[in-house]
């Protein structure tokens, strides 16, 4: 008879017997604590490219405060006053500004998506108070140069740029804030 009185076909365990459900004392097992300490788990993946990645970000950085220094440079020699200069503002992310119109701003970050290394970014301004420019976006995915073994931003069409190359790349943008004057943004 089964467990429940109206339950008139005999249990699993009555059917095999009790004894062959417990557990066999022949075979050593190792403590719940010991178990614990031997038991594996998943480590997660590491990021392609995470360090190289990394290191183009900062040389970016470095590249994008020169040029803006030499912009700033050129055009305190053409008599412009300091607040129609470019400035750098700090932080985890790469952000140019120049405030005055014709305004230009330079937003760029990092992220290491499960692919490899992405920065993104967006130029905003002004050309007047009331009259924005239209913003662009930018999204260039890094990747390792098959020729010199170094990483490159992948721009467009399959385009590879240096840190040096992209941040003039950038900096080109602020042509509009400085009419007339040839901006010292060479690769």
């Amino acid at each position: 008879m089964g467990p429940f009185p109206w339950d008139s076909r005999p249990s699993l365990s009555e059917q095999l017997g009790f004894q062959r459900l417990a557990i066999n004392p022949a075979v050593p097992t190792r403590p719940r604590e010991e178990r614990k300490q031997t038991m594996s788990s998943a480590a997660p993946a590491p990021l392609p490219l995470f360090h190289e990645g990394s290191n183009y970000w900062e040389e970016l950085a470095r590249e994008c405060r020169r040029l803006m220094e030499a912009i700033n440079a050129t055009a305190i020699n053409r008599g412009m006053p300091a607040d129609e200069l470019v400035e750098w503002s700090p932080g985890n992310q790469i952000r140019l500004v120049r405030h005055k119109c014709p305004s230009t701003e330079i937003t760029l970050n990092i992220s290491f998506e499960r692919w490899g290394p992405t920065i993104r970014g967006t130029v905003t301004g002004h050309e007047e108070e009331d009259l924005r420019f239209y913003p662009e976006e930018l999204e260039v995915p890094l990747a390792r140069d098959p020729d010199d073994e170094g990483v490159v931003a992948v721009l467009g069409e399959g385009r590879s740029l240096s840190a040096r190359e992209l941040a003039c790349f950038l900096a080109q943008n602020f042509r509009r804030c400085f009419p007339g004057m040839v901006l010292p943004c060479t690769a």
